[in-house]
């Protein structure tokens, strides 16, 4: 058996993984206030997801974003899939191993799989790297549009970092949107923690559409 791999802090993560089920609310809140690369994103993944009522939850490059996207799949009573290259399905609960689907490969894989299915909502976090060119984040971020349903999400890390193609690409669909249409899609990028941009598909889709299952409830209606 090879050496399994390890991520960044991997001796806290293990000690924080020392649970039954799925990852507690207090680990949650603890992780969004330490500085890991992604940390202050971590509530606002995890809101998303709760508030689409998301059931098809993909996510593309695991870390502790994995767990937290699990626990929704789970409250949500969802499927979640996500995917890296390096094989970290050991870190997960028998509990979150029942609702997520490891893959270990890349993306490609994972858009194959839901053709049929569509996403609610995606998170893509394997664009931090200088050795991916334009053309290739620009590509990716495409495929997996063409598999959001209408009002699904795509979230995605580091859109704010000089260094990686992905500020460059990510600023041009603000502009020129790929050849999408401006009703077709809504783009904002969350100005903190190497940024976070948000993707919402607007223009209808094949895989059918997200409706708002939290609507207020009518004047004098009893609570």
């Amino acid at each position: 058996m090879g050496t399994r791999p390890t991520m960044h802090c991997q001796a806290e993560l293990e000690s924080d993984l020392g649970y039954k089920g799925f990852l507690p609310d207090e680990t949650l809140f603890r992780w969004f206030h330490d500085s890991y690369s992604s940390s202050k994103h971590l509530l606002t993944l995890y809101s998303i997801v709760k508030g689409l009522n998301a059931k098809n939850i993909v996510e593309i490059g695991f870390g502790r974003s994995s767990f937290v996207l699990a626990k929704a799949a789970h409250l949500n009573k969802g499927k979640f899939i996500t995917c890296d290259m390096r094989d970290f399905s050991y870190l997960l609960s028998d509990e979150e191993k029942k609702v997520t689907e490891f893959i270990h490969g890349k993306a490609d894989s994972v858009w194959k799989r839901l053709e049929s299915t569509g996403i609610d909502f995606a998170f893509l976090d394997y664009f931090s790297s200088e050795t991916w060119e334009s053309n290739f984040v620009q590509n990716e971020i495409k495929k997996c549009f063409s598999l959001l349903k209408e009002n699904g999400i795509i979230c995605i890390h580091d859109t704010m970092v000089d260094k990686y193609a992905l500020k460059k690409v990510f600023n041009a669909l603000k502009t020129n949107r790929f050849g999408f249409h401006n009703d077709d899609l809504e783009v904002l990028s969350l100005p903190y923690n190497y940024g976070l941009g948000i993707i919402r598909r607007l223009k209808p889709s094949k895989y059918g559409k997200i409706e708002d299952q939290f609507k207020k409830k009518p004047e004098g209606a009893q609570i």
